[in-house]
């Protein structure tokens, strides 16, 4: 039975999911954030629409909309220590690669294949729940997409019009042999639901083939000889700084999982210096705290009252209530643990 979705991002901040379920609409893919913009951010409203399609009982996904500048991993490593509410054995995550708001970056089969590993190895996720979007036209253009497509991820094409079969709307896309098929079809960016103008998605599988997460056979033989799981942090147990508020060996060990994310090198000791600060800063940096200033700890690895500020902020989005005033006590690093045991 063919399927019908939509996909979600800030100009969509008011709408009722509940709504749009009951107009049809079977699954919804929120927007996580992006590079687009020449800065990392995550969408404003994002965990808001998470929780709304969750309460609805829709399916639902993540994107991340590229940017340039910065490596396909690191975009990964971004997105997925951003997720929100992130089920990997439910969700789909999407990479949206186009130019868009003066982004022009757009990746090729290489570039997409590095980010789609990445994502997959930091979380496990079945490889046909991974989808990559890209318009038509480009798809056809930056052929082949060998690379990719072997590892089994779902192609979401976007086509808008009658082409080429003259039905409105088209679901019989124009391939060129770009790639083997496209599994989700974006038709429209004018879809009525609930009272919006949406980007409307159609596909010819149904709902439980597209997110039920069984890996396609062109993928299987990539996907068996993948991680299941994050490696670089199976080996750390959870930090019980969440519980005292005092940093041990486990809290820095997945504080420098965080920094080596981040440019940092060095080993996972739990032992910090300056390169481990540096690393952790310039995540620290990365995060959008808007009339806060970036700290100097990224250059010079010591970390001083604006770094101490920033965690607090970081804390703060994760259960501390404190002041942010750039001097740290147990509550501020019980949040920042909460942080650790929840993105490692």
């Amino acid at each position: 039975m063919p399927t019908f979705g939509i996909d979600v991002a800030t100009s969509q901040q008011g709408l009722d999911f509940a709504r749009a379920c009951a107009e049809g609409a079977q699954f919804a893919i929120v927007k996580a954030g992006g590079f687009n913009t020449g800065d990392l951010y995550s969408a404003p409203f994002y965990h808001a629409q998470i929780d709304r399609a969750i309460a609805a009982g829709m399916a639902r996904g993540h994107y991340w909309l590229i940017g340039g500048g910065l490596s396909p991993e690191a975009q990964a490593d971004w997105f997925v220590d951003h997720l929100y509410r992130f089920d990997a054995a439910r969700d789909v995550l999407a990479l949206d690669n186009e130019r868009l708001d003066g982004n022009g970056t757009f990746w090729k089969d290489a570039e997409v294949a590095r980010f789609l590993r990445r994502v997959q190895f930091r979380t496990g996720i079945a490889w046909a729940r991974l989808w990559k979007y890209a318009g038509a036209a480009d798809t056809r253009t930056f052929a082949p997409w060998s690379e990719s497509e072997a590892l089994g991820v779902r192609n979401w094409w976007a086509a808008y019009g009658d082409r080429p079969t003259g039905h409105t709307p088209d679901h019989t896309p124009d391939l060129r042999g770009s790639i083997s098929e496209a599994h989700v079809h974006q038709f429209s960016s004018r879809v009525q639901v609930a009272g919006f103008a949406l980007d409307g998605n159609y596909s010819a599988h149904d709902l439980a083939e597209l997110f039920g997460g069984a890996a396609s056979a062109a993928g299987s033989a990539t996907a068996s000889a993948a991680p299941a799981a994050p490696a670089a942090a199976t080996g750390i147990p959870r930090t019980g700084t969440e519980e005292d508020g005092v940093p041990g060996v486990n809290y820095w060990k997945r504080y420098q999982v965080i920094a080596s994310r981040n440019g940092y090198t060095g080993k996972i000791d739990g032992d910090p210096g300056v390169n481990s600060h540096r690393g952790f800063a310039r995540f620290l940096n990365s995060l959008d705290f808007p009339g806060y200033a970036k700290t100097n700890a990224d250059i010079d690895g010591k970390p001083g009252s604006v770094f101490y500020t920033r965690l607090q902020l970081l804390a703060q989005k994760n259960g501390y209530t404190g002041r942010i005033d750039g001097d740290p006590g147990v509550n501020t690093y019980k949040g920042v643990a909460h942080y650790l045991n929840t993105a490692i």
